[in-house]
């Protein structure tokens, strides 16, 4: 008989009643030893992404980016025209209106005789805005007066540089400085030079300059410094700078420096040469020279 609590009673016609129950749990066997690894499976299809310019046009109003992903069917590492499966495309915004032209500026040199200025005489370079228009930097248009003033042992020479007889080589092409500038540069080693002969100086030991730059870099992409050498026959005699990115129009720059003697031969034939160091990124804008700067050669 079956009990409630799941145990059975046995009766017996000539014994008492005996109850079963079920007995303790048996102790757990050892596990059995683990089964052979399956195979591996086959390697997935690496996924691969290529960047393309994308001229201006339906899929970019300005030109842009296009950039295509797809599976390496053939593993050979390089995303090819059939196994693109998508693309995507980032496109450039629309260039900004022009700005206003700024007021050009004028540099003028004129001999200064021994006195305040220069014991033995030299050289006034002045320079400011052509409020007016006129062409002709007037007395009361000067907002910058530099002298360079000539030692005991002789007189400077004034080399008109850069020139509108310049040469802006900007490694592409070379073209001559105009009024107001010549072609656009942006990339290092772009440069404006000239040579000067017959100076009457047949060693030189220092120069003064001025002269300007339009920065037409803007804020694109960061630009950054930009950094240039002047050159002195081969020879780098200073440098200036400026940071880029901020489109400032017309920058005046103004130095000087003193080095060991260079040789100009005995007619005094010099090559002068202003270089970039930096190339601007892309999309980052570009420089260049204007024409009307003044350098000063001093024996």
């Amino acid at each position: 008989m079956e009990n409630a609590d799941g145990s059975y009673t046995l009766s017996c016609p000539d014994s008492d009643p005996i109850t079963l129950r079920d007995g303790m749990d048996g102790t757990d066997g050892m596990d059995g030893t683990d089964g052979m690894d399956g195979m591996d499976g086959e390697d997935g299809t690496a996924y691969l992404i290529r960047t393309e310019d994308e001229p201006a046009g339906e899929n970019c109003v300005n030109g842009g980016i296009a950039v295509l992903v797809g599976p390496d069917d053939d593993g050979n590492g390089a995303l090819g025209d059939g196994e693109v499966t998508s693309t995507r495309y980032v496109c450039d915004g629309a260039n900004g209106a022009d700005g206003e032209d700024g007021t050009p500026s004028l540099i003028a040199t004129a001999d200064e005789p021994a006195g305040m200025n220069c014991e033995f005489g030299g050289v006034v370079i002045t320079s400011g805005l052509d409020a007016d228009g006129s062409g002709t930097l007037e007395p009361a248009e000067v907002s910058s007066t530099q002298y360079v003033c000539d030692g005991a042992g002789g007189a400077g020479v004034v080399l008109d540089f850069p020139s509108e007889d310049s040469s802006l080589d900007n490694t592409f092409t070379v073209e001559p400085l105009g009024a107001g500038g010549g072609g656009a540069a942006y990339v290092a080693g772009s440069s404006v030079s000239e040579s000067f002969t017959d100076t009457g100086l047949p060693s030189v030991t220092g120069l003064t300059y001025e002269f300007e730059m339009d920065d037409s870099t803007n804020s694109s992409c960061p630009v950054g410094t930009l950094s240039f050498d002047i050159v002195l026959n081969g020879v780098t005699v200073d440098s200036y700078s400026f940071e880029g990115g901020s489109d400032m129009g017309t920058i005046g720059f103004s130095g000087g420096a003193i080095f060991p003697a260079i040789d100009g031969g005995a007619t005094g034939d010099y090559d002068l040469e202003i270089v970039a160091n930096e190339t601007v990124c892309g999309g980052g804008g570009s420089y260049n020279w204007f024409a009307g700067g003044a350098f000063v050669l001093r024996p």
